[in-house]
């Protein structure tokens, strides 16, 4: 496709990576021939509208394929030198030098919120570090990733420009007869629809593995989401918890007593 044809502005200021999504849900869009509804039988997952089928489950598939490959490569990628220099200044006590604190510490809790952006905050481990006993001490560091949050704006944008631009917006009437959740392109893009936080989780732990490489500490690191009030452990790919209790036979498995 050449991007004078290019009906929207928006992707041909972004043909880059738009063009890449564009052919590749045009190719899926022309192998199940939209135009022919007898071509739709080579599908195992057809569905039927009408004595018609239309497989548009793959097609959704495709965005889906696409928006997971740029997530990581183009949204998550943007933030890796900020990241990479915000565990370090975690690791190697940057937190308890700006407060003069006469202990090390051997935990830290980094809070997200990916429904609100990238930015990050990194604390003492509250379980640790109550505030009624280290008052005195309450350090605290930031990483804002506003790069990211606009990208992944991006990238749902030219998500959407290209569903608009191969008119498969007329086959939004289909909504009621497609019950697997890959009903419209609204649906497809909301964050359940995605593995959005695992691939984030990944590159957070690669990041705080790469850097512990570097600097040899023995801090451990959790990710914190205040409303799920979840605990995602940076060190243990597969500790994950929200009850406190589990947290704590954690950090004396670790050798952190309580």
């Amino acid at each position: 496709m050449n991007v004078n044809q290019i009906k929207s502005e928006f992707l041909k200021n972004h043909w880059g990576i738009a063009s890449e999504i564009y052919r590749l849900v045009s190719e899926t869009i022309k192998y199940y021939d939209l135009s022919n509804f007898s071509s739709f039988n080579k599908s195992s997952k057809v569905i039927r509208f009408n004595n018609n089928a239309l497989d548009l489950v793959l097609i959704m598939e495709t965005f889906e394929s696409c928006w997971n490959y740029y997530y990581k490569t183009y949204v998550l990628e943007s933030m890796r030198n900020e990241v990479l220099d915000f565990f370090y200044k975690i690791q190697t006590g940057n937190l308890e030098e700006q407060v003069s604190a006469p202990y090390s510490i051997s935990a830290v809790d980094i809070d997200y919120d990916l429904l609100n952006g990238f930015d990050l905050l990194a604390t003492q481990s509250y379980l640790l570090y109550p505030y009624e006993d280290y008052k005195d001490f309450q350090p605290e560091l930031k990483c804002n990733n506003q790069i990211a949050k606009n990208r992944k704006i991006t990238l749902s944008r030219i998500c959407e420009e290209v569903y608009q631009e191969l008119d498969i917006t007329i086959y939004d009437d289909l909504e009621e007869t497609l019950d697997d959740g890959y009903d419209n392109f609204d649906v497809l893009i909301t964050e359940n629809k995605r593995q959005d936080y695992e691939f984030y989780f990944q590159f957070m732990r690669n990041c705080w593995k790469y850097t512990k490489g570097r600097t040899g500490s023995d801090i451990l690191g959790f990710m914190f989401f205040h409303d799920g009030l979840r605990y995602s452990s940076l060190d243990d790919d597969k500790f994950s918890t929200n009850e406190i209790s589990e947290l704590k036979e954690f950090l004396n498995s670790k050798g952190i007593k309580i």
